[in-house]
């Protein structure tokens, strides 16, 4: 049967027994070769796969992972790439502790879920604080500080700030710190919040009698015109007693005749060209006073008493 060849038995002790066997063809048993012989009975299917058992042949049923006739191949499952986000994938070719039919990711920081698809939010434990405004990114977060707090520890926003510390008093103002706000103590001649405002002290017209002010720091200062003195050049200057008496200083007097302004008047007896600077006798004889052929001589100047003339008669 089940084309085998059939074979007719020997002849044994002169007789030709009726016997006869049956040479079978492949996959074929018995006496008659009518049994079919099981492919599967040597287990060729690798990898716990099911062996399903045909004529001539066996088709093997892979498990899960596994592929190739035999199911000898194990399947590779990262090569579709199913991680994402840079996340490492690993499966049973490189890890013997992953099952055939699956795989495992290893997520970067700030990733997770099955497949790293998942961008973390780590603002979602409210780590900044005082009513600040955290903003998301990946595997980190930054804090915008409300008024008057700073980010200090970084990442909370949790001290309080010193308002000082940008040291907003300007002309060597003292600032004070309070909570959300400072305030300045200004040194003299400055006012302002910040200090940053110097008074006109030359605003009011401190300066008298046409001078010049020049505004400084707290004070001013007054240039006062020719003959003008004091702080506001409120006097007027006596020129006889100082340097500007220009006067002959044995023979004239100095008079003030106004601020900075003087007069030279000559002693009696003596006269002047200059206005006083220069104060000369007065030759009383060249008017010829003495008659008669008589002989005229000038009398001195004593303390700026006039001694009469002395006539000499010939």
């Amino acid at each position: 049967m089940n084309g085998s060849t059939c074979v007719d038995g020997a002849c044994t002790y002169a007789a030709c027994l009726f016997q006869f066997s049956c040479v079978c063809a492949s996959v074929w048993a018995g006496s008659l070769c009518e049994i079919d012989l099981d492919e599967c009975a040597s287990y060729p299917c690798a990898n716990g796969s099911t062996c399903v058992d045909g004529v001539f042949s066996y088709a093997c049923v892979c498990g899960a992972g596994y592929t190739g006739f035999n199911c000898e191949a194990d399947v590779d499952e990262c090569l579709s790439a199913p991680c994402m986000n840079s996340a490492v994938c690993s499966d049973s070719t490189t890890k013997s502790n992953i099952m055939a039919d699956l795989y495992t990711c290893t997520c970067v920081a700030g990733f997770s879920g099955d497949i790293c698809e998942t961008d973390i939010d780590e603002c979602s434990s409210t780590p900044c604080l005082h009513g600040a405004t955290c903003t998301q990114g990946i595997f980190s977060y930054t804090c915008t500080c409300t008024a008057g707090y700073a980010d200090v520890p970084t990442g909370t926003c949790h001290s309080e700030m010193d308002e000082c510390s940008s040291a907003p008093c300007l002309n060597a103002g003292t600032c004070f710190d309070h909570t959300f706000s400072y305030s300045c103590i200004c040194t003299d001649g400055y006012s302002g919040y910040n200090c940053e405002v110097n008074p006109d002290e030359c605003e009011s017209s401190p300066c008298m009698n046409g001078s010049t002010c020049t505004d400084m720091i707290d004070d001013y200062e007054c240039t006062c015109g020719a003959g003008w003195s004091g702080g506001t050049c409120e006097l007027e200057v006596d020129p006889c007693p100082s340097g500007d008496n220009d006067c002959d200083g044995l023979r004239a007097q100095c008079i003030f005749v106004g601020a900075g302004k003087h007069e030279c008047v000559c002693h009696p007896g003596y006269e002047t060209s200059d206005g006083g600077k220069t104060c000369t006798t007065i030759q009383e004889c060249s008017s010829s006073p003495c008659m008669n052929g008589s002989t005229c001589v000038d009398g001195p100047c004593i303390r700026g008493v006039l001694v009469p003339v002395v006539v000499r008669m010939r």
